[in-house]
């Protein structure tokens, strides 16, 4: 179940980890961490290195992540 109110930033994807799911990724600021995939079943996007991510935290855990969509392109906003 998700957190009710996860803390969203931008991130990067550097590369994937062996168990398929996850990836090394880093924070804007350029911290490093571990993002997911949401869930167990084909995920609605695709992913690959260099993808600029949505990111989701909790408050008690920033060196892992949830990703929960592509980010936006900088041209769109």
């Amino acid at each position: 179940m998700p957190a009710p109110n996860p803390i969203r930033s931008a991130g990067t994807l550097l590369h994937a980890r062996p168990d398929g799911r996850s990836w090394d990724a880093t924070a804007p600021n350029g911290w490093p961490l571990i993002a997911h995939l949401p869930g167990k079943s084909t995920p609605p996007f695709s992913c690959s290195e260099g993808d600029r991510v949505i990111l989701e935290f909790t408050a008690y855990d920033f060196s892992m992540a949830r990703i929960a969509g592509p980010a936006p392109t900088q041209g769109s906003i």
